[in-house]
């Protein structure tokens, strides 16, 4: 599963600055020593003010267990998915995914579910004409999964 390779570098922007324009690179420990000052440039490094910004984002995810919940609910909401997947197979193709990034695939096309989901104040994506793509913020709590799994499950209940 390509999902579960463990990549040696890893280049990040967007959500690291935590909304403010931040990018940067990971590297594994084996690659620590080949980036030295100079050696790589960014549009969007070096202003220290998003910098701070990239500094508590990184703490928040990597040491006060961000991580940890996302994949534990992402578990869990994979694990709902296939619980609702055996009540609408007629609807549902297949659950694919990891962790907050799930796919919903639909036996048509998902623009409808889309609106109603939509109209029921959960918004969510359209992709490939019957994939349903999920990617919650990763800030989300259970509360928020259920209300999202209960949602869906009113909407493909009533279509």
């Amino acid at each position: 599963n390509h999902y579960d390779i463990e990549p040696d570098i890893i280049v990040v922007a967007k959500a690291i600055g935590g909304g403010l324009p931040l990018g940067a690179i990971l590297v594994s420990p084996k690659f620590e020593n080949d980036f030295t000052p100079g050696i790589h440039g960014t549009t969007f490094g070096g202003n220290p003010v998003c910098c701070a910004a990239g500094k508590v984002v990184l703490e928040e995810v990597f040491e006060r267990g961000l991580l940890n919940n996302v994949d534990k609910l992402g578990k869990y909401l994979k694990e709902q998915l296939y619980e609702i997947k055996l009540m609408y197979s007629e609807d549902i193709k297949e659950i694919r995914g990891k962790g907050f990034m799930l796919g919903v695939e639909l036996n048509y096309p998902g623009n409808d579910l889309v609106k109603k989901m939509r109209e029921r104040k959960v918004l969510t994506n359209c992709t490939s004409n019957t994939v349903i793509r999920l990617l919650p913020p990763l800030i989300s709590s259970k509360s928020d999964i259920d209300f999202f799994l209960y949602n869906l499950h009113e909407v493909l209940k009533n279509k």
